[in-house]
């Protein structure tokens, strides 16, 4: 953090990690309502098919909360605004067989909550002027490069399937013969 502080201001070192909390906060929202979507035994290991309806939302209220802060015309911001709320609809009948646990903490109203905070982080990330965005994406482009240069192949986690070429994997241990079979016969078909 050193270096960034070298060459910038201080104002403009909080916008960009106001930017950086305020996109991180959405995504990980976003994942809790995609964990909700699978099933618990396979969390890790199998996507729901409904999940692309999560990441569509998270797509499309970005690109709303944009239209409506940086376009002067709103009629694009309408027609995002509502395939948002049309995608927010469906999420909120989609069943959601992975509840928190009797004891754990439960989130009410899911997907509704999230999505609103999902939006109104959106809207604050929206409102930063360009220079924090190009900065922003010049250093989440910089950790990128890190990550698929040197961390990846460095990593400790499942080193089989990253010299295999499967970027996504699970960090699952196979100890279970339930598990083991999961895995074996996803494996075996995306062969």
């Amino acid at each position: 953090m050193a270096v960034p502080a070298f060459f910038l201001d201080l104002e403009q070192i909080t916008k960009i990690i106001s930017c950086g909390n305020l996109t991180t906060y959405s995504f990980v929202t976003a994942c809790g309502i995609a964990l909700r979507l699978r099933e618990r035994e396979t969390q890790t290991t199998v996507r729901a098919s409904t999940e692309v309806y999560v990441w569509l939302f998270l797509v499309s209220s970005f690109v709303s909360a944009l239209c409506f802060l940086k376009m002067e015309s709103k009629t694009v911001a309408y027609v995002f605004a509502g395939l948002t709320l049309a995608l927010l609809i469906r999420m909120m009948f989609i069943p959601q067989p992975n509840q928190p646990r009797q004891g754990h903490y439960k989130m009410p109203f899911v997907p509704l909550v999230p999505a609103i905070g999902i939006q109104f982080n959106f809207f604050l990330c929206a409102g930063l002027d360009a220079l924090t965005w190009t900065y922003y994406l010049v250093f989440v482009l910089i950790g990128l490069v890190i990550y698929f240069s040197y961390s990846i192949r460095h990593s400790h986690l499942e080193p089989n399937n990253v010299l295999r070429g499967k970027l996504e994997t699970s960090i699952v241990e196979t100890d279970s013969p339930m598990q083991a079979s999961l895995i074996s016969e996803r494996e075996g078909k995306s062969e």
